[in-house]
């Protein structure tokens, strides 16, 4: 039928995780919570922290989940099928850094001039076989064997975000959870105020607040890394 569009089903596997999940160093997670860059006497409760931050914030930017690892933004090989397809764009399920690897159209390789792919957005175009014209992608099943994510180092929007994240989960932790706000005023005419009542950002689970909501003026720092959902 003409101008019918699909996507059955896709399946994503995580082939090859990440390294690590972490979006902060060691060093820069204890200079985060107010140790000195070699000082590694917290570091178990620094790490389980940093994990915390770095999971939501995977979880605020959409990152699609693969079976396999964690959802991350940091550099990872994915193998990610595609059942039923008929369909003017294949939106790969990860973005950034994107390098093909393999591309598998109804169990024959389909050659690089036949394709492109758009690095950031993950967007794969279909050509014909000589590579001067678009056509639409038409297949029982498609295989993409890619690299997508960010290496180290991590992009400085998206390490401000982590760090003041971070900052913010462990300033909950000090934090009498009843005071929703303190000040003062005039050093030697103290004039302090103190307001109870308000509701946490966070949760605590042991020694790790867990953010219910997005901190303050983090989002805008995550633009370029929010995720078009993909069905």
């Amino acid at each position: 039928m003409h101008g019918f569009r699909t996507i059955k089903r896709r399946d994503l596997v995580v082939t090859t995780p990440a390294s690590d999940l972490h979006l902060l160093t060691d060093a820069e997670r204890r200079v985060a919570a107010g140790l000195q860059p070699d000082d590694a006497s917290q570091d178990i409760e620094l790490d389980a922290r940093s994990l915390t931050v770095s999971a939501n914030i995977a979880n605020e930017c959409r990152v699609a989940v693969g079976r396999g690892a964690d959802p991350t933004l940091k550099k990872e090989t994915l193998t990610e099928t595609f059942y039923g397809v008929h369909n003017e764009v294949l939106r790969l399920a990860r973005r950034h850094n994107i390098n093909i690897a393999s591309l598998t159209v109804d169990g024959a390789v389909l050659p690089a001039p036949q394709y492109l792919v758009d690095v950031e957005s993950g967007v794969l175009t279909r050509l014909s076989t000589d590579g001067q014209s678009v056509m639409d992608w038409v297949a029982s099943k498609i295989v993409a064997v890619y690299d997508a994510g960010l290496p180290d180092p991590i992009p400085g929007d998206l390490k401000q975000a982590a760090k003041d994240y971070f900052q913010s989960i462990t300033m909950e932790l000090t934090r009498d959870p009843s005071v929703t706000s303190e000040s003062v005023e005039v050093p030697g005419l103290e004039t302090r105020r103190i307001d109870y009542g308000g509701r946490s950002l966070f949760a605590r689970a042991g020694n790790v607040a867990t953010p219910t909501t997005l901190p303050p003026g983090i989002g805008t720092l995550l633009t370029r890394y929010r995720n078009v959902l993909v069905a």
